[in-house]
């Protein structure tokens, strides 16, 4: 089978930062369906048994053809950054368009305001696992990709840029390659105290006090 091997990737990210449809039980569920269709992106749910509850994500798939129906796909995992969501790639930049003129299976999961890390504090709010052992695997299932290292790539913004590269750096087997677009690496550093409120508040629930 003819693959697509991950290249001229820096470029594609470099056009990114600068700027689904299973069937549904309702009429309203396939309208909405049909309206991520006509964008270009599938919204799925993933039920997670890690999380404890139904984990949406969005998917970027290439055009299928006869021609070019055995193909099979490298992924990219798009991250989103504190106070986002899954949508936001699709939402708020040309993602969609620039996915277009590339044959890549993009993925941007949700990972609410969890520094793509499991807490301490709550049980179910388990990000990094839920991605590691889940996610990827639900994807390599469910989709056309070529389910190796060599075929994955893993980036993000802010939070997302965060939690890119400590999964590209805790798991160099699964990914080939990491981007963090404007990556708060300081993560585990800051503190209410030294980060403000919000930020500080979300990454004590997730990693806990300085000691």
């Amino acid at each position: 089978m003819k693959s697509y091997r991950i290249r001229s990737i820096f470029g594609f990210w470099v056009l990114c930062v600068s700027l689904g449809l299973a069937s549904a039980p309702t009429f309203g569920q396939a309208v909405a369906a049909k309206a991520n269709a006509d964008q270009g992106f599938r919204s799925e749910v993933l039920k997670s048994t890690l999380m404890g509850r139904d984990m949406p994500y969005r998917i970027i798939l290439p055009a299928i053809n006869k021609s070019t129906a055995s193909e099979r796909y490298s992924v990219i995992y798009l991250l989103h950054g504190l106070t986002g969501h899954f949508s936001n790639w699709t939402d708020k930049t040309k993602l969609v368009d620039y996915a277009s003129r590339h044959r890549y299976i993009i993925v941007t999961p949700e990972g609410d305001n969890g520094w793509y890390s499991d807490s301490v504090s709550v049980p179910n709010d388990k990000y990094e696992s839920y991605i590691v052992k889940e996610l990827i695997p639900e994807i390599d299932k469910k989709f056309s990709t070529i389910a190796d290292r060599d075929h994955r790539v893993i980036a993000g913004l802010s939070m997302g840029g965060y939690g890119a590269v400590k999964f590209g750096l805790k798991y160099p087997e699964m990914f080939s390659l990491i981007g963090s677009f404007s990556g708060a690496l300081g993560a585990t550093s800051w503190g209410e105290m030294t980060a403000g409120a919000a930020i500080g508040k979300s990454i004590d629930a997730i990693f806990g006090a300085d000691d």
